[in-house]
């Protein structure tokens, strides 16, 4: 294990799925929970926070997912809130404070190869963002100064992108638009798994509400 860490934001209510993202099954057959973790893991991450609301883990706990013993499961109470505050309670849960990945449980990919790219320019800026032909993606890596903030700052309910304003950040080109990848609703999702080796009983019995 390294000196960095992952921090994995899956608290939102999936209004527009209508099922938790994180309970999704990735093209390798794994939720996505699982397939995060597994990646980031296997990339050397010392610690691997998750958090998600009661109903997010409920669902994880019937599909019987399996993780790693580095993964801590922390449970966003008030999953109406920004995801200000479960990147501050994921922030809080850390055990020691290294550059951390923050990733949206929406992109169910992690490059290697961006990972490594961040990493290699986290002395450049505070907060590091990978972009694919001009626009942002995720994951980003913060920096301990920002993870340090996170933890002594007494607001709840700020919007990410205005709190990361008060720090530097760095803007690294990437090669793949993976990046990018942002599911919010069923059609996304089912085009996303278009490409997969899963089969059709799959679709048929994926407990999506029909609203």
């Amino acid at each position: 294990m390294q000196n960095y860490s992952a921090i994995i934001l899956a608290a939102g209510k999936s209004e527009r799925m209508f099922y938790p993202k994180l309970a999704l099954y990735a093209r390798s057959g794994r939720t996505f929970a699982e397939e995060l973790v597994c990646k980031y893991q296997k990339f050397g991450c010392r610690e691997i926070i998750l958090v998600s609301n009661d109903y997010g883990f409920e669902i994880l706990d019937k599909l019987k997912a399996q993780f790693p013993t580095q993964v801590r499961r922390i449970v966003n109470k008030f999953s109406d809130s920004e995801k200000f505050y479960s990147l501050k309670i994921g922030a809080c849960a850390l055990n020691e404070i290294h550059p951390t990945f923050v990733h949206n449980i929406d992109n169910p990919f992690v490059p290697t190869e961006v990972l490594e790219q961040l990493l290699s320019n986290c002395q450049r800026a505070q907060r590091i963002i990978p972009v694919f032909e001009n626009t942002g993606g995720h994951p980003i890596l913060v920096s301990e100064e920002i993870l340090t903030d996170l933890r002594h700052t007494h607001e709840h309910n700020c919007h990410l992108r205005h709190y990361f304003e008060r720090f530097t950040s760095a803007r690294i080109a990437v090669n793949t638009s993976q990046v990018l990848l942002n599911l919010n609703t069923k059609r996304e999702y089912l085009e996303y798994l278009a490409y997969s080796n899963l089969s059709s009983n799959f679709l048929k019995e994926y407990p999506f509400s029909e609203k």
